[in-house]
């Protein structure tokens, strides 16, 4: 927990990775795949990690693959760590959602399909249907944007590195949708 949690009790930085690590490992999965989803491979996958979509996690990933080194004798696994952390990483940001943990995944050193992750420039409906295809629905994809009332950018605009996306990062609130619909983010 002390890993997640800053020194006036919000997220910090490795919080705000694990969680996008975990959905990056997930949502790397459609319908039509045969293989990949929430399987550690982001972790096991020399080149998964270097994707541009991925850029900003190899930090994260480093220090996931310590703790994977470190609890795997007792039977951790990558497919799991990465979402456990995620898990817990959301908890300690302050009023996150609490959510069941299943653990059981089974890892794989295979990487996942490129091109199964939004971009950042993508309409709305192009993210609907990218979405559809994960069994995600619209509705399910808005809360799922809540997300990024936590974040901060890094690798979008480079020299923006740490700006939040809404006035409060270390937060989960529902701030990230008032400020960008009121066209007001942060500075």
């Amino acid at each position: 927990m002390e890993l997640f949690t800053a020194c006036d009790g919000t997220c910090t930085t490795a919080a705000r990775s694990a969680i996008r690590f975990a959905f990056h490992d997930a949502a790397s999965w459609d319908l039509q795949a045969s293989f990949g989803g929430a399987d550690g491979s982001l972790f096991l996958s020399g080149d998964e990690i270097n994707r541009s979509e991925n850029n900003g996690l190899q930090a994260w990933r480093q220090r996931g693959l310590q703790l994977l080194q470190k609890y795997g004798v007792f039977g951790v696994g990558a497919a799991d760590l990465a979402q456990f952390a995620h898990n817990v990483a959301v908890v300690v940001c302050p009023l996150g959602p609490r959510t069941l943990t299943y653990v059981g995944r089974t890892s794989s050193p295979t990487s996942n399909l490129p091109n199964l992750l939004p971009d950042v420039n993508s309409s709305a409906d192009t993210l609907i249907d990218l979405f559809s295809q994960k069994s995600i629905s619209y509705v399910d994809l808005i809360a799922l944007i809540g997300a990024h009332s936590a974040a901060q950018q890094f690798t979008v605009d480079p020299s923006r590195a740490g700006q939040p996306l809404d006035s409060t990062p270390g937060i989960w609130d529902v701030k990230f949708y008032q400020e960008v619909l009121a066209g007001a983010p942060p500075p």
